[in-house]
């Protein structure tokens, strides 16, 4: 369960920085399985890695990639004979970090919906090491809390950017009992995309308004303000928009408007309106 956070980006992680945020859990979970070897047999060996080494979460690739040798971990235990799972935990509500220092963001959102509390938890424990302990066939990996399109719709959250990859394609289904209101909500939300109306049009005189609501609308999602308060003649730098947040930006700039922008630019001193402009001439350069 041991851990490290120390959020940066991945382009400015300093190998100090790589190496001490890995060691808890690589090291860690490497240690307890060198000597709970052949020569020293558990009943069990559980393993609390997180969903962030599934997905990804920016700003946490240490944490992710840490994850992800746990995952491998508990599956080579279980090659060689020996008990193992790994866990991949979601967003608890009751007990750990975020339960301490709060969320924000998605995060926020998701939490409600998606979360783990700390009893079905318990449970999930005891029913692992039972498993274990009795030697029944189980995954050596068990993820919670991912969510379904499904699940998403009936809440009216938005779907995460990881189910773009097609890897997580089945999650990113909306089942046939969905109800008609959810569907429609869908195809509005997919005809009014920025993407969508982008297509529609021909001009850099058209596209700088539709690219001006665009980021407006993102920062008040992402700063989870009221729309109204949200300033085209301000620059996103002047809300608050840290490294961190500029990434995410980045990468929605990228997805959704189809233009490759540079963090430098995200977080220039200029109104959103001017940066808008820049995005419909780089988005017109690279078509």
């Amino acid at each position: 369960m041991a851990m490290m956070l120390r959020d940066t980006l991945f382009e400015k992680i300093s190998y100090t920085d790589w190496t001490e945020l890995m060691q808890p859990k690589i090291q860690g979970t490497l240690n307890l399985h060198n000597y709970f070897s052949l020569m020293h047999p558990l009943d069990f060996f559980v393993i609390c890695s997180s969903i962030s080494g599934i997905f990804g979460y920016p700003g946490q690739t240490q944490y992710a990639a840490a994850n992800t040798f746990q995952d491998a971990l508990a599956r080579h235990r279980r090659s060689q004979g020996l008990k193992g799972v790994a866990i991949d935990l979601g967003i608890m509500r009751d007990v750990g970090i975020l339960a301490e220092q709060g969320t924000t963001g998605k995060l926020a959102d998701w939490e409600a919906i998606l979360r783990i509390r700390e009893k079905p938890f318990h449970a999930l424990i005891k029913s692992l090491i039972n498993s274990e302990w009795k030697g029944d066939s189980y995954p050596a990996q068990v993820c919670t809390g991912l969510g379904t399109a499904d699940v998403m719709a009936r809440f009216g959250l938005e779907r995460p950017e990881h189910f773009g990859d097609p890897r997580f394609g089945p999650l990113n289904v909306l089942s046939i009992t969905s109800s008609s209101s959810s569907t429609d909500q869908d195809a509005s939300s997919a005809a009014s995309s920025p993407s969508t109306r982008l297509a529609a049009i021909a001009t850099y005189d058209e596209a700088v308004p539709i690219i001006t609501e665009a980021l407006v609308h993102k920062m008040a999602e992402i700063l989870q303000m009221p729309l109204p308060e949200v300033d085209p003649g301000r620059s996103m730098y002047r809300y608050g928009v840290d490294s961190l947040v500029a990434l995410e930006v980045r990468n929605w700039i990228t997805r959704e408007l189809q233009a490759n922008m540079a963090l430098l630019e995200i977080l220039a001193a200029e109104p959103m309106k001017v940066f808008a402009g820049k995005i419909a001439e780089k988005k017109e350069q690279e078509s």
